[in-house]
Formats: structure tokens, C-alpha cells, sequence
């Protein structure tokens, strides 16, 4: 609350928001001013602190319809009085908890406000692209920190008893003041547990753990693309006296594929045909992730021109299948026998210049229409 000498903003001010403004549009104003004066980014000045109370309290009204219908009724005098809280359950003792209840870890503060857990552990796992597309079952030697069969991860040696930890009052955690908050912290001497042993247990000196490779087996969704990750939740690292783990979180990283080029979920490829078949038509054998299938190319099939192949590309993540490109290349032979070079000569001479009856013309059409522009420029 602001000092009661001091007179009170208005709060759409506060927010630096219009009074038609929407409720997205307020919590956004909100959440991007409360991030700029929030103390663990502005430590020791007290004017940043008192600004990240005061957005929270406008936003605690303004955030809720019926406080805000109050608020645009009778202004600050709904609490009886412009010095005073316009509303008496507004709560802004804890303003830094209020902030992360509605976006979570911001800045990156929020673990230490909670219990701790052990250690995250990073795996990268590569696959090739066929692997992507259908999904994939591994079994993952990791190497992390287990509870201490010796202990049973109690952390003391056999016959020693464990005891409430004198530093927190067994609650595991140390709290400190900074300016007007309270922030709890985890407590140094038990690790957060709570508790402390009288004699450690050998094995693990005392921490509950020991380090051991475990295989764990994974399954990768299909369809995941590079950079997407897989959180196994309390495949890593157990934590120390009893804490609950860490998660195990698995990077994927998809090759690069020779012949297909992923495009989210589908596919393309450049197919190379013949000129017999590009010209007549035909059922050609392409290649998919799948398998390879059937395509039957039209008569008089150009070069760069594309075939789509339904339900050959990638899962979505959601539903569905997509789809493969098929994008015609022409292949050009570059040896020919005696034979092959006699019958081409024979084509090539009954299509003659272009020119010719019907059949010629609508043979080679975009040559036809090349000549008949550049004549038609010369005569102009």
C-alpha cells in the first residue's frame, strides 16, 4: 500500500491501460510492468519495490470483474475514503507470490520459493528421419543419483536416527527479508529436508544418494520434431534426504535426411524420370518413409512439376498424417547406343522446327508460344 500522506493513482493509470481496456489487455500491461520494477531485477531500491506493490494491488482490482464494475462505479471512495484500500480483502503483503501464481517462474525465482528437488539431467537423443516419422522405443544407459540402498536414502548410518534440523525448525527452509518481502529460501544445513543425522552412512556421506548407471527405457512420440523435448518427471537425479527428484529431459535432434526434406509435417522429394515416361505417362515406384508406392504420372508430365502423395509424410503431433511432395525431375540420358540415338533423331525430326500441322503445335506448346511472342515483337 502506498504511504497514507501520499495520494492514490488511479489505477487504470497504474496499469497504463484505457478504462475500455480488456482483460487480456490489462493482465498483459500487468505482467510486462510488474517484470520491469519486480525487486530480484531491481535489489535495493525501494522506489521499484513500492511500484511492483502498487501494480499488484490495481491489477488485483482491475483483474476481477466484479472489483472492477465496484472501482469504475465509486472510484477509490468505494473503501470509504481516497487515503485508504479501496477494497478490504485486496492482499498485497505478498505481492511476488501473487505475480507468479498468474505466469509461473518468470524470473527464473520460483524454485527457490518451493521445495527443492535434485538435479535435472539433459540427454540429447538423435534419430534419423524415418525414426521421427513412425515414433521410436529406446532404452537410455543414464548415469544419476539413486537413494542409497545402504540408508535406504536416509542419509545415516545403520542405528543413527535422523533429527529435526536446528537451523529451520524442521521446516526446511530459511526465510529473509528483502524490503517489504518475505521470501523463503532453502535451508543450507539439511538441504530442505527438514532434517539432519547424527552419523552418516558411509556409502553416501551422509546425502541419501549414490551415483549409478540405470537404464531407463523412452518412448519418443511420433512425429517430434528437432529441438522438441521429452520430460520424463523424476527421471533425474533423487535428492538428497528424501527430496523428490529431478526430471530427466531428452533433446531431440533429427538428422538430416539424403533424398527427403522435412517441412513440418510432410515431405518432398526430387524424383528423376525418363522422357518416355514423363511423356507417356505411366506408374512409376517412388520412395516414402513408409515404404516405397505407386504414382502414376500424366502423359506429357513436365519437369518441376509436383505429385502429392497423401498420408506419406510425418504424424501430426495431435491427429492426422501428412503428407508427400513429389517434384519431377527430368533426367536427360548421357550415353545413348547407336539404336537409341537413330530413334530419337527420327522424334526429334517429327516434331520438326515447331511449326507443322495441329499435332505438332499443341506438342510443345510453351515452345510455340516462345516463337510466337518473339516474332510478334520483331514485327513490332
Amino acid at each position: 500500500m502506498l504511504p497514507p500522506d501520499m495520494p492514490r493513482r488511479d489505477y487504470y493509470e497504474v496499469l497504463g491501460v484505457d478504462r475500455d481496456a480488456s482483460p487480456e489487455e490489462i493482465k498483459r500491461s500487468y505482467r510486462k510492468l510488474a517484470i520491469q520494477y519486480h525487486p530480484d531485477k531491481n535489489p535495493g531500491d525501494p522506489r521499484a519495490e513500492e511500484q511492483f506493490k502498487e501494480l499488484a494491488e490495481a491489477y488485483q482490482v482491475l483483474g476481477d470483474a466484479d472489483k472492477r464494475a465496484r472501482y469504475d462505479r465509486f472510484g477509490h471512495a468505494a473503501a470509504g475514503g481516497a487515503g485508504g484500500s479501496p477494497f478490504q480483502d485486496v492482499d498485497v503483503q505478498n505481492v511476488a507470490d501473487f505475480f507468479e501464481s498468474i505466469f509461473g517462474d518468470v524470473l527464473g525465482m520460483g524454485r527457490e520459493r518451493r521445495q527443492r528437488r535434485g538435479r535435472d539431467l539433459r540427454v540429447d537423443i538423435v534419430l534419423d528421419l524415418e525414426e521421427a516419422a513412425r515414433g521410436v522405443d529406446r532404452e537410455l544407459a543414464v548415469t544419476r543419483r539413486v537413494p542409497c540402498g545402504t540408508c535406504r536414502g536416509s542419509g545415516a548410518a545403520e542405528g543413527a536416527r535422523s533429527q529435526t534440523c536446528s537451523t529451520c525448525g524442521g521446516s526446511g527452509q530459511r526465510r529473509i527479508q528483502q524490503g517489504f518481502f518475505v521470501l523463503a529460501r532453502p535451508c543450507n544445513a539439511c538441504d530442505g529436508s527438514g532434517r539432519v543425522v547424527t552419523r552418516p552412512c558411509a556409502d553416501c556421506e551422509g546425502t541419501g544418494t549414490v551415483r549409478k548407471e540405470v537404464k531407463v527405457p523412452v518412448a519418443i512420440p511420433a512425429g517430434i520434431e528437432s529441438g522438441q523435448a521429452v520430460v520424463m518427471q523424476g527421471g533425474g537425479d533423487a535428492g538428497a534426504h528424501g527430496i523428490p527428484p529431478g526430471d530427466l529431459v531428452l533433446r531431440i535432434v533429427v538428422r538430416e535426411h539424403a533424398v527427403f526434406k522435412r517441412d513440418g509435417d510432410d515431405v518432398h522429394i526430387v524424383f528423376p524420370v525418363t522422357f518416355p515416361q514423363a511423356a507417356l505417362g505411366g506408374s512409376v515406384q517412388v520412395p516414402t518413409l513408409w515404404g516405397d508406392v505407386d504414382l502414376k504420372l500424366k502423359p506429357g508430365t513436365q519437369p518441376g512439376q509436383t505429385y502429392r502423395v497423401r498420408g506419406k509424410g510425418l504424424a501430426h503431433r495431435d491427429y492426422g498424417q501428412g503428407d508427400e511432395y513429389v517434384h519431377v525431375d527430368l533426367e536427360v540420358p548421357t550415353e545413348l547406343s547407336a539404336r537409341q540415338r537413330e530413334l530419337i533423331e527420327e522424334l526429334a525430326a517429327s516434331f520438326g522446327n515447331g511449326g507443322g500441322d495441329g499435332g505438332a503445335r499443341t506438342a510443345h506448346p510453351k515452345r510455340r508460344s516462345f516463337l510466337d511472342k518473339l516474332r510478334d515483337k520483331l514485327r513490332g
